[in-house]
């Protein structure tokens, strides 16, 4: 009996540390969501732009495949540059179907430097990696800021002093310790139901693991929208062959940057995902694929996430306190521990949403699936290394993460 009751104890600290590292993030949000941005119409007005300060950038935009929300991701990228800035646009062929609309978009903006970029280089198995790397070496400026094709700038239409940019590049070169500037992945849900089951997740369990990570200083950088400074990442680790082999090469990349002694810094402006329509069931592959990921980078960590999630912690909670023969206690603390658990989700969704007009029902609806897929998704997951990306098929490391010289480590493995 004593064992049962240590285990009901010991399940509901780590619920209540766990409700604690939430509210913390959500106190962060609160403090930092879009703090680079003014809000006072006169400010906006007399303020000196930030991209006047600024360095010159080298953004690469790399392209896979046509999607609905191609043409406006694009056309923000544009109009956040400026005229001293390039963007270089990447896909692995000619034959891509995202080349034309890319060639329309930068056609509008003339007073952009816009470089294109064909034909993939085969350096290793990472394709993103690939397709970016002639880009990579190509760039005029110091100032590199990777983005993927399915982020756009929220604020690209604002005054320069508010631009996504301006902002990132100010907080990458005042301080010569910071290795990367990064952005909270958050996704516009724009009403479709699948889209709005990821945007829940972005901006609840994602947000707290991602934020929480940031303010107790661990490396928790996603490649969505990185920014860096060339010359020191290449005198640091060297160029992007280093981790041609590794899925997961934005994690690695700031690992290395960590590593070494930089320290990363999240943008006080989050970037914005913006994809096209798509069925449920993608939106749960992407999610697998990304634990298989985690799983092959940190196995531990991995097996412990079932231990951050609502469900899983509810239901070890009403089982061990079933056992230690305090079911009616267990049931009690599981109602105040969903309710502010779902209270605090609904604040970080309100704060991120950016105003954006969601049904309340769609939203609470979305939670509850999310919340319920959590623990499946987790064990199809540790069921299988296979990975399904952009069509190719890959398969994660099986041990644990073992620390290695970089040009020595092998992240992943085709079956192509």
């Amino acid at each position: 009996m004593a064992a049962f009751v240590f285990v009901f104890v010991f399940v509901v600290l780590i619920h209540l540390c766990i409700l604690l590292t939430h509210i913390i993030s959500v106190v962060w949000l609160c403090a930092n969501i879009n703090d680079g941005c003014r809000s006072n119409a006169e400010e906006r007005q007399t303020a000196v732009p930030l991209s006047s300060q600024r360095p010159r950038i080298s953004m690469i935009k790399p392209l896979k495949g046509l999607t609905e929300t191609l043409n406006s991701n694009l056309d923000s990228c544009f109009q956040a540059l400026s005229k001293n800035d390039e963007i270089l646009i990447c896909v692995e062929s000619s034959c891509d179907p995202a080349l034309p609309v890319a060639k329309q978009v930068a056609h509008q903006y003339p007073h952009v430097n816009t470089r294109f970029f064909t034909t993939a280089r085969t350096i290793g198995l990472n394709p993103k990696v690939n397709n970016i790397y002639e880009a990579f070496q190509s760039a005029c400026h110091d100032t590199v800021w990777i983005h993927d094709a399915n982020v756009c700038i929220d604020d690209a239409r604002t005054p320069s002093c508010e631009c996504t940019n301006s902002v990132m590049a100010q907080e990458l070169h005042q301080n010569p310790n910071v290795g990367f500037v990064h952005q909270l992945p958050t996704m516009e849900g724009n009403n479709t139901f699948a889209n709005t089951v990821e945007q829940v997740y972005f901006a609840t369990q994602h947000m707290y693991v991602y934020v929480f990570a940031n303010i107790i200083h661990a490396n928790c950088v996603n490649g969505m929208s990185i920014m860096f400074r060339k010359s020191e990442f290449c005198r640091t680790v060297g160029d992007l062959t280093t981790f041609a082999d590794d899925l997961a090469e934005d994690y690695f990349m700031s690992k290395a940057m960590y590593d070494a002694g930089f320290r990363h810094v999240l943008a006080s402006i989050p970037s914005r995902q913006r994809p096209g329509d798509r069925p449920l069931i993608t939106v749960i592959a992407r999610h697998i694929r990304w634990a298989r990921l985690r799983r092959g980078n940190n196995l531990v960590l991995s097996l412990l996430e079932p231990f951050s999630e609502c469900v899983p912690l509810t239901l070890m909670t009403l089982i061990s306190g079933f056992f230690a023969e305090y079911f009616s206690i267990g049931i009690t603390l599981c109602m105040i521990f969903g309710i502010s658990w779902f209270l605090l989700d609904m604040i970080a969704v309100t704060i991120t949403k950016c105003g954006r007009t969601l049904s309340l029902l769609m939203v609470i609806g979305c939670w509850l699936l999310r919340e319920i897929l959590a623990l499946p998704v987790f064990f199809i997951a540790m069921m299988s290394r296979g990975i399904i990306w952009h069509g190719r098929k890959f398969v994660s490391p099986s041990s644990f993460w073992v620390k290695k010289p970089l040009l020595e480590r092998k992240g992943l493995r085709s079956t192509t």
